[in-house]
């Protein structure tokens, strides 16, 4: 291996890629289909120009065109995603973690996860996501650490230039580690965002859950309006951490005939349970963060809702205007809303990755059920009016200004929130240790 020849600069907090020519070869910890982390031989060898030729074992695995830079990992945050990545419909087995400060010519940088045409600065005409403003929603998109793209658990990454942002003060490089988790938080709250006197709850304060309350907390600060926030916790692990955040209220024990007592729930529970709960406490609106590639009431893809960003709702709960444009037509509105005759339905649209692709449904568009039947807590839900909106990754320079306006918070996320920072060598071991409920952020290190 040989140190990369690299000319580069920073502008505007973010960095602008003039030339590499570079090869790496490492071991690093894979994820197999079975949960388990192996290590694995690996070679990057290319450039942004040329694109890059990645080579596991001796053999190549994967062939990238141009627009990704090589940086080196410095730390990587484990969260629910890493823990679970055997659930999610993306090929294994992989280098995950996604949650990364790299490092670039000493200065310290965060990644967003998303390789698109936009991202890697590439012609973006053909793609209508990339030209009409959702390049997280691509369909030739690789993910960082979660689909195809080696993540932050190898020694290097391939990040698309778009992606990588210089990481500003107060950040310290391990607290760094938050801001993507955060701005996927983040973006909860703006596609559902809470309104003046509304009650608003989290549910599943855990990793993510922390987060949002801190997302919520902030937004109320800058937005002038006031909401209430209750921390809606099974076990009261972190309830001064949850506090200090910004919850008003902590509330353990639910009373079981407790119905639609809040305006909004947020469920990062990643659990069935969970999500059947948010759907009986909340009045308005579920808001679903994770579903950790698991069936919940009755439905096998709601995954899918969270990764397109969807919204799920009843017939009668808008007026959205239904309009189907044809594929490929780049200058054409997309769908608003596409109306389904019961959840079964909803389910197998969801199920098809070309169906997704070919409506070119955009993010917090609908999927209405003109029947919804009675059959599931979900169904009940939407015949009353509920409705559910998915949501992922979020925007880093959105989260950055939002926290640069509150150093305090950054500084209570970075020292209460981070619980403990591990070698890589030991990344089997802190699998396990995040797996132990109550465990917060563990963060791996590259030597």
């Amino acid at each position: 291996m040989f140190v990369p020849r690299v000319c580069g600069r920073f502008v505007a907090g973010q960095v602008t890629w003039m030339g590499i020519m570079n090869k790496h070869a490492f071991t690093a910890w894979e994820y197999f289909p079975d949960g388990q982390l192996r290590r694995v031989r690996y070679r990057y060898q290319g450039s942004r120009e040329q694109g890059w030729e990645i080579q596991r074992d001796g053999i190549p695995y994967l062939q990238l065109g141009s627009g990704y830079v090589a940086l080196e990992s410095r730390y990587c945050g484990i969260c629910a995603t890493d823990l679970n990545r055997h659930q999610l419909p993306f090929p294994l087995p992989q280098i995950t973690g996604h949650e990364v400060v790299g490092l670039f010519q000493g200065r310290y940088c965060v990644v967003e996860i998303n390789a698109s045409h936009w991202h890697r600065e590439q012609d973006t005409g053909a793609c209508w996501y990339c030209s009409h403003g959702h390049p997280n929603h691509c369909p030739q998109r690789l993910t960082l650490g979660i689909d195809r793209l080696p993540g932050g658990f190898a020694p290097w990454l391939l990040a698309p230039v778009r992606a990588v942002h210089e990481l500003p003060p107060p950040w310290t490089p391990v607290g760094g580690v938050l801001i993507e988790p955060l701005a996927a938080a983040h973006q909860a709250v703006v596609m559902t965002p809470p309104g003046a006197g509304d009650r608003v709850a989290v549910l599943g304060c855990g990793r993510l859950g922390a987060l949002l309350i801190a997302a919520l907390a902030a937004t109320r600060a800058n937005g002038g309006f006031d909401f209430s926030i209750t921390a809606v916790v099974r076990r009261n692990h972190h309830g001064s951490l949850l506090r200090d955040l910004g919850a008003d209220h902590l509330a353990e024990q639910v009373p079981d005939n407790a119905r639609e007592i809040f305006d909004i729930v947020y469920d990062t529970s990643g659990s069935s349970a969970g999500f059947e709960q948010a759907l009986v406490l909340a009045r308005r609106c579920v808001h679903l963060k994770s579903t950790g590639g698991q069936a919940v009431t009755g439905m096998r893809h709601l995954t899918n809702l969270v990764i397109n960003e969807y919204r799920l709702a009843g017939r009668e709960s808008s007026n959205a205007v239904v309009v189907l444009d044809a594929p490929g037509a780049a200058d054409q509105l997309a769908p608003a809303a596409i109306d389904f005759p019961d959840l079964a339905a909803v389910d197998q649209f969801l199920a098809s990755s070309v169906g997704l692709e070919e409506t070119r449904l955009c993010p917090g568009g609908e999927l209405r059920v003109i029947n919804p039947g009675s059959g599931s807590v979900l169904a009940a839900g939407l015949g009353r009016g509920l409705s559910v909106q998915g949501s992922r990754c979020g925007s880093f320079a959105d989260v950055l200004n939002l926290m640069g306006n509150h150093p305090k918070l950054v500084e209570l996320l970075q020292t209460r929130v981070l619980r403990e920072v591990m070698s890589i060598d030991r990344l089997p071991e802190a699998f396990a240790q995040a797996r132990q409920p109550g465990c917060l952020k563990i963060v791996m290190q590259h030597e």
